[in-house]
């Protein structure tokens, strides 16, 4: 079906939905559609961008203070999924905001967070986003980075519904794999 309009041309896309480790979300284009709009219609690339990414997946947040961890975990992450979008940040309160401002755009949003950080560390980030609205909550998958086997860390973590799991720094492909292992069975 063709709809006609004299002021807008769009590209409509698609998306396949995998839920394999290397096989997601990969967008293609369907067709071009001319489309008819009114006054009260606005449809502008700002919000066929938010739908575009609503779409995927495949986001993470990397909260670290060390930069070479979060080098490195952005480099794992976009070698062993596609259409990954990595987004790091090297405090909580930089986070928090992010999330608070940007994270009602994402369907799903996979966290990595430290847990040992200066000022504010990985518990206060827990703290802040447990104010959050229980539907925006579950959005989230959080998973602890440490490198600490702290058994008072394991059983503090069991108090915050939204983490799914600790992960040993640094991130490796394998405990990529573990991840995305456990978003499959869930």
């Amino acid at each position: 079906m063709t709809y006609h309009c004299k002021t807008r041309k769009i590209l409509m896309l698609s998306f396949t939905r995998d839920q394999g480790l290397r096989k997601a979300n990969q967008p293609h284009i369907t067709q071009t559609k001319h489309l008819c709009c009114t006054p009260n219609w606005d449809l502008s690339l700002s919000n066929i961008w938010i739908i575009i990414k609503m779409q995927n997946n495949n986001v993470f947040i990397t909260v670290d203070d060390d930069p070479i961890n979060q080098f490195l975990s952005k480099v794992i992450i976009t070698k062993n999924v596609n259409n990954a979008e990595v987004i790091s940040f090297g405090n909580v309160l930089d986070a928090i905001g992010y999330i608070t401002k940007e994270g009602a755009q994402f369907s799903k949003i996979n966290l990595l967070l430290d847990i040992n950080m200066p000022q504010f560390d990985g518990w206060d980030f827990l703290d802040q986003f447990d104010k959050f609205d229980i539907d925006f909550k579950q959005k989230f998958d959080i998973y602890l980075l440490s490198s600490s086997t702290d058994k008072a860390d394991f059983n503090k973590a069991k108090f915050y519904p939204s983490v799914i799991d600790f992960v040993a720094k640094p991130l490796t492909s394998n405990s990529l794999d573990t991840i995305f292992k456990r978003l499959k069975a869930a």
